[in-house]
């Protein structure tokens, strides 16, 4: 399609209408579009630099389609971005630093590609930044110690990304978190301390990793926590009975660790606990 056509085009609504093909160079022509959305369909090919001339883009959802090739740096150039979603496509290559250049940006969806390399450290300048799915990758190196910076983050899904090294310290400063999802990594070392300062936390899920060390009682302060997924890895010591305070605990996991078999006389006042392993 010539897109040059429409240059008062302002919102271009696709998604789930199951074009096939690439997406056209010339799409860059519609420089007054605020919202490009063409996720689920069949679309393929690389994401076309002429995306970086839509500087009005507010929000660019290209999810759920059959893309590939590297997540191009010129998206730095959108600065009125606040969602950008590339789920759930082919992509490669590592994600680029210039998307820290996205000061209005409040949902970064990168989860289930092909990603490679390191996380950059010019995420944690995203300040406006809520949600950071970047799970199901093939990533490499430590989380950032800088993705402590966003001090607006509801959700951090990093699972499944081939990450090492150890919890950073500074995820205690997200007190804002109500998900955060580490499993499926190589994180090796104790959780941090101070886990109690995330008081907004309801998903914790640090499964299938290598930690070691005590379940520690500041778990215990976690007081709006549904599920706790502990699993798959190396703690030993006993369950703490501060667990017992997490009233709102329906789902917790704690197999195939080296854990003293003793359950807390404290758990069975979570009457809504309906998952225990303990195994």
């Amino acid at each position: 399609m010539n897109w040059t056509a429409f240059p008062n085009l302002v919102n271009l609504h696709l998604s789930q209408m199951n074009p096939s093909g690439i997406i056209p160079e010339n799409i860059g022509a519609l420089t007054n579009l605020t919202r490009l959305e063409i996720s689920k369909n069949n679309l393929t090919g690389q994401l076309p630099r002429s995306i970086s001339n839509l500087t009005h883009l507010v929000m660019l959802d290209v999810s759920q389609n059959g893309l590939s090739g590297s997540i191009t740096s010129s998206l730095g150039n959108l600065k009125n971005l606040a969602n950008l979603e590339l789920s759930l496509n082919n992509l490669s290559g590592s994600i680029p630093s210039t998307l820290g250049n996205l000061s209005s940006l409040n949902n970064l969806q990168l989860s289930y590609n092909f990603l490679t390399g390191e996380i950059p450290r010019e995420i944690g300048q995203l300040n406006n930044l809520v949600s950071l799915y970047v799970d199901g990758n093939m990533l490499s190196g430590p989380i950032p110690l800088e993705i402590g910076n966003l001090n607006n983050l509801t959700v951090l899904s990093l699972s499944h990304s081939n990450l090492n090294g150890l919890v950073p310290p500074t995820l205690e400063n997200l007190i804002n978190l109500e998900r955060l999802d580490l499993s499926g990594n190589d994180l090796r070392d104790s959780f941090p301390l101070q886990i109690e300062n995330l008081k907004s936390l309801k998903y914790l899920g640090v499964s299938n990793n290598k930690l070691t060390g005590l379940i520690l009682s500041n778990f215990g302060s976690l007081s709006s926590l549904i599920t706790f997924s502990l699993s798959y890895n190396q703690m030993n010591g006993f369950i703490p009975q501060e667990i017992g305070n997490l009233k709102y605990l329906i789902e917790l996991h704690l197999s195939n660790n080296n854990l003293t078999a003793t359950i807390p006389s404290t758990l069975q006042k979570l009457t809504d606990l309906d998952t225990w392993i303990f195994l």
